[in-house]
């Protein structure tokens, strides 16, 4: 009797190991799965930073990736923490530049636009706390079709330097 029980003991363990084995197999698989799904996603926000400045208007910029067949309209932006959110263009007008608010953004179908200094950007005016390099602030861009898309933004002093954008 005994060695049956050995038997036993040596089979439990052995089918333990192989439904662990199983289970770990499943967890990298489900990530690997989960991570695909972020990198097709209808509508991606990345590489998103707020400006640090002394005071409270700064701006925020990022890459905004349409994945869907159409044509979408970014008609908004909110971050927590600012009471007045707006989206600028900066434009060149009789040899000077200026900036002005635009009400929406046209993406088109399997396209980036690209939010950044000398061009599309979010205005954030009234920010309710002093700003610290490194920090995460949270945000929803809104489109047309009353879709929302929730990232971070990190607070930098300057461009990442990975962001040299080829237009």
């Amino acid at each position: 009797m005994r060695v049956g029980k050995k038997k036993l003991g040596v089979l439990m363990v052995l089918l333990l190991t192989v439904a662990c084995g199983q289970k770990q197999s499943e967890t990298h698989a489900s990530h690997a799965a989960m991570k695909q799904g972020a990198d097709h996603a209808k509508f991606v926000v990345s590489d998103a930073w707020v400006r640090l400045v002394p005071g409270d208007k700064t701006a925020a910029y990022f890459t905004f990736k349409n994945n869907t067949a159409v044509e979408v309209n970014l008609t908004g932006v909110h971050m927590d923490g600012v009471k007045n959110v707006q989206i600028h263009e900066t434009i060149a007008e009789d040899d000077m530049m200026s900036m002005r608010q635009i009400e929406s953004v046209a993406v088109p179908a399997n396209t980036e636009v690209y939010f950044e200094a000398g061009g599309k950007h979010v205005m954030l005016m009234g920010v309710s706390k002093r700003l610290r390099e490194g920090e995460q602030m949270s945000g929803t861009v809104t489109l047309d079709g009353h879709e929302s898309v929730l990232f971070d933004a990190t607070v930098r002093s300057s461009q990442p330097r990975h962001l040299g954008h080829q237009h």
